[in-house]
């Protein structure tokens, strides 16, 4: 998915919790090497782990970095429970959120045709 934006044009900064799967950005992005070099370097963060569990350990890193003004966007398939954990704790550092799971796989990840369910406060789905 990130792929589709970087050949859309857009400048992206990668992290990968496995580095050698951020290696094919190297060429027109910039690959971070933790998470902290990420939100430093991004104004809108993307999030797409596995489970609650990878989840909540990415956003703990997160959360020690300030993170005003930044909206993130995670596009997980995780529990109600821990996106509304994740949620009320970047409204109380002053960040945005939406909730955009994706329906589909690596193929129509590939092709840029994932559909995705977006909700949030509307001034974060506008910007």
């Amino acid at each position: 998915m990130a792929k589709n934006l970087e050949k859309a044009g857009f400048s992206l900064s990668v992290y990968n919790r496995t580095a050698e799967k951020a290696e094919d950005f190297k060429e027109k992005s910039k690959i971070c090497g933790t998470v902290s070099e990420l939100v430093e370097n991004s104004d809108i963060i993307f999030t797409m782990l596995t489970n609650d569990t990878a989840v909540k350990a990415v956003y703990e890193e997160i959360f020690k970095q300030n993170i005003t003004g930044k909206l993130f966007i995670d596009m997980s398939t995780i529990s109600p429970e821990a996106t509304s954990e994740i949620a009320d704790a970047i409204k109380i550092k002053e960040g945005g959120f939406i909730d955009a799971p994706v329906a589909g796989s690596t193929k129509p990840a590939a092709d840029g045709t994932l559909i995705i369910l977006a909700g949030g406060e509307e001034k974060d789905i506008e910007r």
